[in-house]
């Protein structure tokens, strides 16, 4: 899928609109499977908070309540699905079932564990 993330990228790679499609649907969310898409790019910090992402996909309590973690490195084909950004900051995209909710301007991996546990305990 793509070439290897040089930044030690490890999530599920999401890498154009068919590969999008086939995580965001009708199906997971009616499944009320709860979603974490990092939205990266070259910038520092992308590079700095990715590899944090990373080890916070592996915490167990998240792995138990069935989250699943995605990388959508901003590409000539991804980027047309973004339609804004802050200087390309990382975006991370939460959902789960009707909820979803955007960081943007992210200050570190802290607050993406604060509103994923959120989502988590979201009924």
């Amino acid at each position: 899928m793509g070439d290897a993330d040089p930044y030690g990228g490890e999530l599920d790679q999401i890498v154009d609109q068919r590969s999008h499609d086939a995580i965001v649907n009708k199906k997971s969310q009616v499944a009320n499977v709860p979603l974490v898409i990092l939205v990266t790019s070259s910038t520092p910090r992308s590079r700095t908070l990715l590899p944090l992402v990373v080890e916070l996909s592996r915490n167990n309590e998240f792995k138990q309540a069935g989250v699943k973690w995605y990388e959508m490195q901003l590409t000539e084909k991804t980027a047309p699905m973004i339609k804004f950004g802050p200087q390309n900051c990382p975006i991370v995209v939460l959902l789960r079932g009707s909820y979803c909710e955007t960081l943007l301007g992210i200050s570190g991996v802290e607050e993406v564990e604060r509103k994923v546990r959120q989502m988590v305990d979201r009924s």
